[in-house]
């Protein structure tokens, strides 16, 4: 379990900021579901508030680290289970706006093409489908042949820290594609916070 002051990492990126108002404006707008465990009430997000959240979550591990099938599993079975309760056209308009589309749609489609989700399960969004089809395809590559995600976490976590950091650095440029599929000079300015975040630690030792 994990806790956060607020539901994105809004420190890290503009758009992270930009979702996060929608989140705290859904809440005002829509409230909380209650759903019941062992006879106690749970409150949950509404289907809105979580098609955006778990979007943008998978979307900044992708770029982190790459996905695994479970998470567009995840992602498939959400939107498929609470379709009639999404409003899908403030959704669109929020995750282009932010430039997300693409990829959520390739997430989904890996899904609906490989994950045996019935067709129909999700609205086609107004997009190049053939263009989804082709980063769905350099996604699922993403995902079966990512040697950073090969590396054991015990490895990198007791790594010669310099070393640690350079791995990091080789990953990102070879991740620059996915960063470049979402806006032109993400990377750049991701690169650029990544240095600084590292100055900032001084943690060398």
């Amino acid at each position: 379990m994990e806790n956060h002051k607020t539901f994105l990492n809004v420190e890290y990126t503009q758009t992270d900021k930009n979702l996060e108002k929608h989140l705290h404006k859904l809440l005002r707008e829509q409230g909380f579901d209650t759903i019941m465990i062992d006879d106690i009430p749970v409150r949950i997000p509404t289907p809105d508030f979580t098609a955006i959240f778990l979007s943008r979550h998978d979307i900044t591990h992708f770029l982190a680290s790459g996905l695994v099938l479970r998470h567009f599993c995840d992602l498939a079975l959400f939107f498929e289970k609470n379709r009639a309760r999404i409003n899908f056209i403030n959704f669109e308009n929020v995750i282009k706006e932010e430039g997300l589309c693409n990829f959520i749609c390739s997430f989904l489609a890996i899904g609906q093409t490989y994950l045996g989700m019935p067709k129909g399960s999700f609205p086609e969004f107004s997009i190049d489908q053939q263009q989804v089809a082709t980063l769905a395809n350099r996604v699922l590559e993403d995902t079966f042949y990512n040697k950073y995600r090969s590396i054991d976490k015990k490895e990198i976590e007791t790594m010669w820290v310099p070393r640690r950091k350079l791995l990091g650095i080789k990953h990102l440029f070879r991740s620059k594609w996915k960063y470049d599929s979402i806006e032109n000079g993400l990377f750049f300015k991701s690169f650029i916070f990544r240095i600084y975040q590292d100055l900032q630690s001084l943690k060398w030792n």
